[in-house]
């Protein structure tokens, strides 16, 4: 009786804590500006939220690649930090500007909307390929920013 009251007080401590967590949906892409013919990468990101992604139609783009859906989970010190990405590989339909329409996140009690993004899509007479993935240190496109979180120490046993 004694396991179950501590089971029953431990999974509730630690789902206060994981709601008391910051969360955060965000699109990001590789480039803003590309050249026709290449294509560019779209990241949808969700951070400690728990529910389903509903995923724009990508109506001016080619899907040339996915969904690629990867997701994180740690735990560390007590803390938990769960990340799921989906990311897609888009070629524009034509040259101008194309529209990533907003994804949204649907948990039990809230509806998170990513920002749409625009793309410029330049000629490309010489038909140069450009590099399409998303680089780490860009600043993300959505609602919210993450915080830096402090550096753990690390002690070998």
């Amino acid at each position: 009786m004694m396991v179950k009251g501590f089971v029953f007080a431990f999974s509730f401590i630690w789902t206060m804590h994981t709601i008391a967590q910051e969360q955060i949906f965000r699109v990001e892409i590789g480039n803003d500006t590309i050249l026709e013919g290449n294509p560019v990468e779209v990241r949808f990101t969700s951070i400690n939220l728990v529910g389903k992604i509903e995923l724009p139609a990508f109506a001016e783009f080619q899907v040339v690649a996915g969904p690629n859906i990867s997701s994180s989970l740690q735990i560390v010190n007590g803390e938990s930090y769960r990340s799921q990405s989906t990311s897609y590989f888009l070629l524009p339909l034509e040259s101008g500007v194309a529209t990533v329409s907003p994804a949204y996140f649907v948990a039990s009690d809230r509806t998170w909307e990513s920002d749409d993004v625009d793309i410029t899509v330049m000629s490309n007479p010489n038909n140069l390929k450009q590099n399409y993935y998303i680089q780490k240190g860009r600043e993300s496109i959505g609602i919210q920013s993450l915080k830096k979180k402090k550096k753990l120490k690390v002690t070998k046993i």
